[in-house]
């Protein structure tokens, strides 16, 4: 088990990337992913946002489906 941002939960209007440095540099294990940014930025977009994410050390969280 690990804790994770979710700045949706929070109410914090923050960009994925952004959410990302801030659950590394503050200690939480993971983030929820951001499913139409990821789709916003393509398949190798995507993949290579997913390396940044365990590159910090993080995991994804939950995701909710469409």
């Amino acid at each position: 088990m690990f804790s994770t941002l979710s700045p949706g939960a929070l109410g914090l209007d923050l960009d994925h990337a952004r959410a990302v440095e801030l659950a590394a540099a503050h200690g939480f294990g993971g983030v929820d992913p951001d499913l139409g940014h990821l789709r916003s930025l393509g398949a190798s977009g995507a993949t290579e946002h997913g390396a940044a994410v365990k590159e910090k050390g993080l995991q994804w969280g939950m995701a909710g489906l469409p």
